[in-house]
């Protein structure tokens, strides 16, 4: 389901376990990434929460929330930031914050992940620290460039042709 903001997303159908102030740290920190100036897309998925039993298969990620911050877009380009809270197995859950940026190889992947940082969750209380803690990286990167080029460069990724 897509939304504007955290505080449309329903964290205790997703976290059942969350208590009241930990629900409130985590829109807290959400607020933080809607308040950043950059268009914030929220997504999340009920039948991937804790509360349900969805069938895992190996390799494939369940997303259960996100939230994509796009810090340059042109018709042809674009740097977006990703918070992802997935389904590692049926109780565990990662937290990933990522750089991603337009791709320009030969053949068009769409976008590739030029930097994560993950966190392996088991509690509420570490779900809630990992959270925030990805939302300061985050906020780190936006300080940072927004120039998508120096990102592919950096990964060993194909730039643009100069114009």
């Amino acid at each position: 389901m897509n939304v504007t903001s955290i505080g449309q997303i329903d964290l205790p159908a997703l976290f059942p376990e969350l208590t009241q102030p930990q629900a409130d740290r985590l829109r807290g920190a959400g607020d933080e990434l809607d308040r950043l100036g950059h268009p914030v897309a929220w997504d999340w998925h009920p039948d991937h929460g804790l509360a349900e039993s969805p069938t895992l298969h190996d390799g494939i990620d369940l997303i259960v929330v996100s939230a994509t911050v796009n810090l340059f877009e042109t018709m042809s380009d674009g740097l977006d930031l990703e918070l992802v809270v997935s389904r590692e197995d049926e109780w565990r859950l990662t937290v990933t914050a990522t750089i991603e940026v337009a791709c320009w190889c030969l053949e068009d992947h769409g976008v590739h992940v030029v930097h994560t940082v993950s966190w392996l969750v088991g509690t509420t209380d570490v779900l809630v620290d990992s959270f925030e803690t990805a939302v300061r990286t985050m906020m780190t990167w936006v300080d940072g460039s927004h120039d998508p080029a120096m990102w592919r460069s950096r990964a060993g990724l194909p730039n643009p042709a100069a114009e």
